[in-house]
Order: C-alpha cells, then structure tokens, then sequence
C-alpha cells in the first residue's frame, strides 16, 4: 500500500524529491536494493530536503555498508 502512495505523489507532484524517496524507502524494505538505490540516486538529483537523514534511516539499514549507497549519502550531503 505504501508503493501505492509514493507512486500517487509521483502522479500529482512529478518533481517532487519525496516521490522516489518514498519509492526507495518502499524497495528497500522488499529486499530490491538495485531498485532502492535507482530511486534514491533520483531523490538526490531532485535535492531530497534533509539528506542527513538518509544514513540513519533505518529503511537502509540493510545497504548502510555498500559503497554505492555510501557514495550517493556523502554526494547527497554535499548537495551535489
């Protein structure tokens, strides 16, 4: 159901960085970390608003020591 929410944000607001934050936190959960981190690289170039939150979320607890979603937290923080 949650999936099903994101993906309505997505609908009425298209450039939305919560639209493929929520998805990510979505694919994460389900064990989908390639799918995770495609939608999480898009929030990130969408300006997620508080990109310090990414590492401690626990959504991502399971991708927190691959150097693909540790990439993407220090390129999110530095707003780039």
């Amino acid at each position: 159901e949650a999936g099903l929410t994101f993906q309505h944000i997505c609908e009425v607001v298209p450039g939305a960085s919560s639209c493929p934050y929520g998805q990510a936190l979505v694919l994460a959960t389900t064990g989908d970390k390639a799918g995770a981190l495609a939608k999480l690289e898009e929030a990130v170039t969408r300006k997620v608003p508080n990109p310090s939150q990414i590492a401690v979320d626990p959504a991502f607890s399971s991708m927190k020591d691959d150097p693909a979603f540790m990439a993407l937290v220090a390129r999110a923080n530095d707003g780039k």
